[in-house]
């Protein structure tokens, strides 16, 4: 495309005619005395500038020799969407872009891009060369305000026009605060509303239903004091569980904890769960065979020896041998000892069991056992006598490798 160079042609653009009669060009008709259409000056530099000043918008020099540069325009012109991008000289909040050539009708889903001179720090209008102001919302179906930082300072800004609701949409991303929401994982962090056993919770941007895998943190405001659910914006009450699947007992969640959920497609699992620990009175009571019980309270279960003690006192004294909560023993008298727990029962309805060895090591035959004295039976000692007999006839006798156990419960 070229511009008319005939040594005929003048150095300005004369100017047009008056307007006339708009129509149509004619061959015209010699039989019905229409004559041709003239060409005139005027209509051949429209159609020459119209058709120049598109090569030269976009950015091409005219050429004699070329005949697709205006085909070649027009696609570079697409390309790069000259026209929808030009510069905010607005203020934050308030942004004012002037775009070349003139947007004097907003369309429906028209794309628009301009530079922003500062960032926002909320709700934020544009106004478009000489069309009223029109809010910016973001891109999340509910079309909601703008929050601080939603727009960068020299940020470039891309919207579509939504025009039912007479508004702009920001679609483009603030790579920054994209990369802060994934390391902070924004979005999946609420605060605990409804109860302590059905917790709420209001995530933004909103949940429209569960969703398996989908890790949520809620910073509860009570402790649970039974099973419980979580319904988080209102999508539906699903039961929380402990990792294995069992239901959560009183204590399970604790008041200004942050519980870590994961939905597994049909319960919440509390990821951070922690058993809880058996109080010395659950373990008595064999109350709870959920929480664990730890080794410095197993001894409180009804089913644990409270105490033991080896000893021999055939003409000795006394000696132990091995032992577990048993202070001493106490030789008393021939085949008599007392026992004395270092820890007492809570009281002397315990059980005892006992057993012994032989009189001296090399005796056969003899049924060896222990006599308990229910009168020296109570919840810190125990009186014992050893009763050795020989086919059924029975005497009193010190014993060997004497051995009592204890059952019952600490106070």
């Amino acid at each position: 495309m070229y511009q008319y160079d005939d040594v005929t042609v003048v150095a300005s653009l004369p100017v047009p005619a008056a307007l006339g009669t708009v129509g149509y060009f004619t061959d015209g008709s010699s039989g019905g005395g229409i004559p041709p259409t003239r060409l005139r000056s005027d209509f051949m530099n429209m159609l020459m500038m119209e058709m120049l000043n598109v090569v030269t918008a976009a950015g091409l020099t005219p050429s004699k020799n070329t005949y697709t540069q205006v085909l070649t325009a027009i696609q570079l012109m697409i390309q790069q969407e000259t026209g929808n991008y030009a510069l905010d000289t607005g203020s934050a909040n308030t942004y004012l872009v002037a775009f070349n050539p003139a947007v004097t009708v907003l369309t429906n889903g028209m794309v628009l891009r301009f530079k922003a001179l500062n960032a926002n720090s909320g709700a934020s209008t544009v106004a478009v060369n000489a069309i009223a102001a029109k809010s910016i919302v973001r891109d999340d179906g509910a079309g909601s305000a703008l929050q601080a930082g939603d727009i960068p300072a020299n940020g470039i800004i891309e919207m579509v026009y939504d025009l039912p609701n007479t508004r702009f949409v920001l679609t483009s991303v603030n790579q920054n605060l994209a990369t802060i929401a994934i390391q902070q994982q924004l979005g999946n962090y609420v605060t605990a509303g409804g109860t302590a056993n059905a917790i709420t919770g209001t995530l933004n941007p909103a949940l429209t239903g569960h969703v398996a895998g989908l890790p949520i943190r809620v910073k509860l405001t009570a402790s649970n004091t039974g099973a419980t659910t979580f319904n988080p914006n209102g999508v539906g009450a699903v039961a929380i569980q402990n990792p294995l699947g069992g239901a959560l007992i009183s204590g399970d969640l604790q008041n200004g904890q942050i519980a870590y959920l994961m939905y597994d497609g049909t319960v919440y699992r509390l990821l951070n769960y922690r058993a809880q620990i058996a109080t010395q009175a659950e373990v008595v009571a064999n109350a709870d065979l959920v929480k664990i019980v730890p080794a410095g309270r197993l001894q409180f279960h009804d089913g644990v020896c409270k105490g033991f003690v080896s000893w021999d006192n055939n003409g000795s004294s006394g000696t132990t041998a091995k032992t577990y909560n048993v202070s001493g023993v106490t030789d008393t008298g021939i085949a008599r000892t007392t026992i004395n727990l270092a820890t007492a029962l809570d009281g002397a309805a315990y059980a005892t069991s006992a057993n012994a060895g032989d009189l001296s090591g090399s005796n056969t035959g003899w049924n060896m056992n222990h006599v308990f004295n229910s009168a020296g039976k109570v919840a810190g000692s125990l009186d014992i006598e050893g009763n050795a007999g020989n086919f059924g006839a029975s005497a009193i006798a010190d014993l060997n490798d004497n051995n009592v156990q204890f059952w019952g419960r600490f106070p």
